[in-house]
């Protein structure tokens, strides 16, 4: 049992590398969106093309927003995406 939750371990710091990748990606897109396509909804866009659900494109994109701005603490920005999307909402 010990293998199966040391792989279920990094399997877990995985996915929340791959969540704050996605928060980043998604974020500078946004920006993008903002300056390149502005009569068009991203979040309905990406929703559109994506598997992505809307929601979360917009929550994420915040997070990362609020990592760039330095408004999430560096210590707090370690947390994994599920704490940081309230978090973010918060601010």
């Amino acid at each position: 049992m010990g293998t199966a939750t040391k792989i279920l371990s990094s399997l877990d710091a995985l996915n929340d590398v791959s969540g704050k990748a996605k928060a980043k990606l998604l974020w500078g897109m946004e920006r993008w969106f903002a300056e390149n396509k502005p009569a068009d909804d991203f979040g309905d866009y990406i929703e559109s093309t994506t598997s992505t659900k809307r929601i979360t494109v917009l929550r994420y994109a915040n997070v990362w927003k609020q990592i760039d701005e330095e408004q999430i603490p560096k210590k707090v920005q370690k947390r994994p995406m599920r704490d940081l999307v309230p978090i973010a909402g918060l601010i």
